[in-house]
């Protein structure tokens, strides 16, 4: 949700520098605003100024309220940079909003908050949860990225590497979000990656032995009680016990061709075909 507010441009990468002017970061620059000082020096600036106007860019962020204005930072042209009441949140965040570029980058309101009260008008009065997304290169993007950077020349750069590095930072994430709430507190935590669920499917995807095992006795027991008769002329409960040893060791070859040609197992293969 930072991308509704200033502090949205603190998320985004590049540093420009300029002779005569600050170092520009998002945090301090205004596209409009340097465009027409480029139209001053007579310098050609159609094409720029239609991309950015197409994606509704406007002034970036320089004209969304902070979320802390008596952060030094915080630019003039914020709508609450004097102001003397708190940032009304739930009117900023009403409805979602949007990201960098204003067409193309629209937030809604159920990514964002949850637990909603609204009024009879349908206007966003309270959350209870609040929600925040971090996108991560992938391991081929990551690899792209820094294949050329010297610190990583030695140590046989892949995107195996990358594959890792990013695993491992999605776990450290994970442990700081849980150790970062109190005990005491009265707020509650919860984080997800992409590795945590990884790490669902893989526990899913875990044969156990004794379940399964268990699984088919209690079905050995169920056929043949179902198909016993008093009259043994009549009982069918060996052909009950055959039928699902039947089914038992053909689900088994079947998993074992499976693993001999390669094909890996996932939730639906060792939880659900079983039985």
């Amino acid at each position: 949700p930072l991308d509704c507010f200033w502090e949205g441009a603190k998320l985004q990468s590049g540093t420009a520098y300029l002779l005569g002017k600050p170092p520009l970061q998002w945090t301090n620059f205004d596209p409009l605003e340097f465009l027409e000082e480029l139209k001053k020096i007579n310098y050609r600036v159609d094409s720029w100024e239609e991309m950015l106007n197409k994606a509704e860019v406007g002034h970036g962020y320089m004209d969304r309220p902070c979320l802390n204005p008596a952060d030094p930072d915080c630019p003039a042209t914020a709508p609450n940079k004097n102001a003397s009441k708190p940032l009304d949140m739930a009117l900023v965040l009403n409805g979602g909003c949007h990201g960098l570029s204003r067409k193309y980058m629209h937030w809604q309101e159920e990514l964002i908050v949850g637990g909603t009260v609204k009024n009879s008008t349908g206007k966003l009065v309270s959350a209870h949860a609040l929600q925040t997304m971090f996108q991560l290169m992938t391991p081929k993007q990551m690899y792209e990225h820094f294949k050329g950077y010297e610190y990583v020349s030695h140590i046989n750069w892949n995107e195996d590497k990358a594959a890792a590095i990013l695993e491992a930072w999605q776990r450290t994430y994970v442990e700081v979000v849980h150790q970062s709430v109190a005990q005491n507190s009265t707020q509650k935590v919860l984080s997800f990656t992409t590795t945590t669920l990884d790490d669902i499917l893989k526990s899913f995807s875990d044969v156990s032995v004794i379940r399964v095992a268990s699984g088919y006795l209690l079905m050995l027991a169920y056929a043949c009680l179902t198909m016993l008769r008093w009259d043994c002329s009549k009982s069918q409960g060996a052909v009950g016990l055959a039928g699902v040893l039947l089914v038992a060791l053909s689900v088994a070859a079947g998993l074992g061709l499976c693993s001999l040609i390669g094909i890996s197992f996932n939730a639906a293969t060792t939880q659900v075909l079983p039985f």
